[in-house]
């Protein structure tokens, strides 16, 4: 009985502690207050940018998990949203997810993902952050490359050389060709 796994993460304003102000200098040749000031502020504008953008690949940056989608076996898909789109929304959401992927009669089930590695991990560290700890611990079960109880479909496909890849696309536009 597979399970397979997705989610999406949203971008986030920084953590106030990781704003460090005294950390953002202007060279030491600027001699004017306000050239020092438009420095610093366009620095630190840039600086907050580069945070949020990089939060919604980095789980401890702050970017919340938005939705995980989920199949079991051969059911329908469900996708649990984060309805806020914030932190309490996707503890709620996290809960949900904790209780349908750890029933006891699902712990030994296959947890199949594509980029499986970054998933896994996402949701582990953002469990952790919200107490769930059986989730945490069943996504922290992962090995980056897979193991018995989780599988990266993205691994194999990255192992293909180029005369692979080629083939598939061939053996998928034939399939595709409409009739003569």
């Amino acid at each position: 009985m597979p399970i397979y796994l997705d989610i999406e993460t949203l971008a986030q304003d920084p953590y106030p502690w990781m704003m460090r102000p005294g950390e953002i200098e202007a060279p030491s040749n600027y001699v004017d207050e306000d050239k020092i000031a438009a420095y610093v502020a366009k620095a630190r504008a840039k600086y907050e940018a580069d945070l949020r953008e990089k939060s919604s690949l980095e789980p401890m940056l702050g970017g919340v998990i938005v939705c995980v989608g989920c199949a079991v076996d051969a059911a329908d898909p469900v996708v649990v949203v984060n309805e806020s789109g914030d932190e309490e929304g996707e503890r709620s959401m996290l809960g949900k997810i904790e209780r349908a992927l750890c029933r006891d009669d699902r712990r030994s089930a296959q947890i199949v993902s594509w980029h499986g590695a970054f998933d896994w991990s996402y949701l582990a560290k953002r469990a952790i952050r919200h107490g769930h700890n059986a989730l945490s611990g069943r996504m922290l079960g992962a090995k980056p490359w897979g193991d018995r109880l989780h599988v990266d479909a993205r691994e194999p496909w990255m192992r293909l050389d180029s005369r692979a890849l080629a083939g598939l696309a061939q053996a998928a536009e034939e399939a595709h060709r409409p009739e003569a």
